[in-house]
């Protein structure tokens, strides 16, 4: 498939926001969980204050910024490439499936993000915050309790989406007649 300077760049940004996106997301999942015991059920570590407790939501909020950023990048290079890979999808089989990947994994994506901003505007536009307030116990500590699995299905939508493109499974031969 051959692709022209545009679209090389367009590529090239595609993956720079996904790295931004899928790398952001571990970092801030590490901090979110990072103020729980392990191996509970998201029980809060007891020897932490509640000022520190709420820095590790408000920095979980600040990652919101290079995730979100990152996903819009490689969402509208996605949109922009589309019309133009579409016409390959019959050759090329790998192509429509990372396609179909990118588009469920970025549905998962909005709603994780609406949530994120939801948090994010109510940390840096109030003042006090408590980790009781409804805003952190919805759009943090549910997030986390109920929608992890949107994020573990988005890393291994991408993980899968590279391996396409690296492996290039599902490409029609041509006729060699």
């Amino acid at each position: 498939m051959e692709l022209t300077r545009l679209k090389k760049f367009l590529v090239s940004l595609w993956f720079v926001g996904i790295v931004l996106w899928i790398g952001g997301s571990l970092v801030r999942y590490i901090i979110a969980y990072d103020i729980f015991e392990p191996g509970t059920q998201l029980e809060l570590k007891k020897n932490l204050a509640e000022q520190e407790i709420l820095l590790g939501v408000r920095h979980f909020a600040i990652g919101t910024a290079y995730t979100a950023s990152g996903f819009i990048v490689a969402l509208i290079c996605w949109i922009v490439l589309l019309p133009s890979i579409a016409k390959k999808f019959k050759a090329n089989g790998w192509l429509l499936m990372s396609s179909v990947l990118f588009a469920i994994a970025s549905v998962f994506e909005l709603i994780l993000l609406y949530m994120d901003i939801r948090l994010s505007t109510y940390i840096f536009w109030n003042f006090p915050i408590t980790f009781n307030s409804y805003e952190i116990q919805t759009f943090f500590y549910k997030r986390l309790k109920n929608l992890s699995f949107m994020f573990v299905y988005n890393w291994l939508s991408i993980v899968t989406i590279l391996f396409f493109i690296v492996f290039k499974p599902l490409t029609k031969k041509g006729d060699e007649n």
